[in-house]
């Protein structure tokens, strides 16, 4: 992929420090051990914070998005479809929506900019620490299946217990075996 005409970049920040931020979160709604209730978190907690959502029709976001946050409008907009595939614990669905629920919670205006031209012109991409899809990425992975729970357990373990796909399940595997 080359370099797009602009580029967001994040507030730097590492993985360790996701990790810590989404278990911060999970003890402070009381979801320390198991599936996180993402829907549940979204509609009660979330809203409670004055944080919104809405559910819109597959053509308002088209083919490409399944959903968008607006950190500092303090909203998520989630196609209707991906909703419905959440309600019925789809997994990809489900990261989509903590996916969000992520640049909710870390990109307000003060912690991302934008660059023109690209970030940097060598590599060509944004190294990841910088990169808010990335964050936003690891974060909902750690909320979704916390590495530190994952020690000694097997992929199909993680997917059952924790409710996500198997490719959410390997990456926080590998991230558990560093831990370990």
């Amino acid at each position: 992929m080359g370099i797009r005409e602009t580029e967001f970049v994040a507030k730097p920040t590492s993985r360790a420090k996701l990790r810590e931020s989404a278990k911060k979160l999970r003890k402070v709604f009381n979801y320390e051990t198991g599936k996180f209730p993402v829907l549940h978190f979204l509609e009660g907690p979330l809203a409670r914070l004055n944080y919104d959502f809405d559910i819109v029709d597959y053509e308002v976001l088209g083919p490409f998005k399944e959903a968008e946050a607006y950190p500092d409008e303090r909203i998520i907009y989630i196609r209707s479809d991906v909703y419905d595939k959440a309600y019925e614990g789809d997994p990809r669905s489900l990261f989509t929506i903590a996916h969000e629920i992520a640049h909710l919670l870390l990109h307000k205006k003060q912690n991302i900019k934008l660059v023109a031209n690209g970030f940097a012109r060598s590599t060509g991409k944004i190294p990841a620490y910088k990169d808010p899809e990335w964050q936003a990425n690891a974060f909902a992975a750690e909320l979704l299946a916390p590495a530190d729970l994952l020690v000694g357990m097997t992929v199909e373990e993680v997917v059952e217990k924790f409710g996500v796909s198997m490719t959410c399940a390997n990456i926080q595997l590998q991230q558990a075996a560093k831990l370990a």
